[in-house]
């Protein structure tokens, strides 16, 4: 027994999926949101210094990627993202406590803080950890929209 099947209508099925405004747009939409989302987080996960920090997290979206980063330099992102262990040389940070305590109004001297730095260490503030699971939480919701916005576009055609 043959059974043949005719399907109508498949060169316009594969004509809208090769049309890149199908998912370009809504897809640069879920990117942008998704680094909205992850930026907000790390700008309040780090909230609390002399506000260069928080001013450093930009990000870059392209059409298939999204990237939030910060400008600052590794080391000390570094530091803020995990903290710094106890041991820590105190002429080593002094430079940056006193620009810390300056802006903040700290009463205490930039050397008390080194000193107590060294004796404790301080805790990571985790914003790059926060902001990747918060955009990660997100995007469920955000893939969501995509689909509907995907759906209504496909609907116009």
């Amino acid at each position: 027994m043959t059974v043949d099947v005719k399907v109508e209508g498949i060169e316009e099925l594969k004509w809208r999926f090769r049309d890149p405004k199908l998912i370009q747009e809504p897809l640069k939409e879920l990117l942008t949101d998704a680094a909205n989302v992850a930026r907000a987080e790390a700008e309040t996960a780090i909230d609390g210094g002399t506000g260069i920090a928080v001013r450093s997290i930009t990000l870059s979206v392209r059409s298939t990627d999204a990237k939030v980063y910060s400008m600052i330099g590794p080391a000390r992102a570094t530091s803020i993202e995990e903290g710094r262990s106890p041991g820590e040389d105190p002429m080593r940070i002094l430079a940056q406590l006193i620009r810390w305590k300056n802006e903040v109004g700290y009463p205490e001297a930039a050397i008390v803080l080194a000193q107590q730095v060294k004796m404790t260490g301080t805790k990571g503030k985790k914003f790059i950890e926060r902001a990747r699971e918060k955009a990660r939480q997100a995007m469920p919701g955000l893939v969501a929209d995509m689909a509907r916005k995907v759906e209504a576009r496909w609907k116009q055609r």
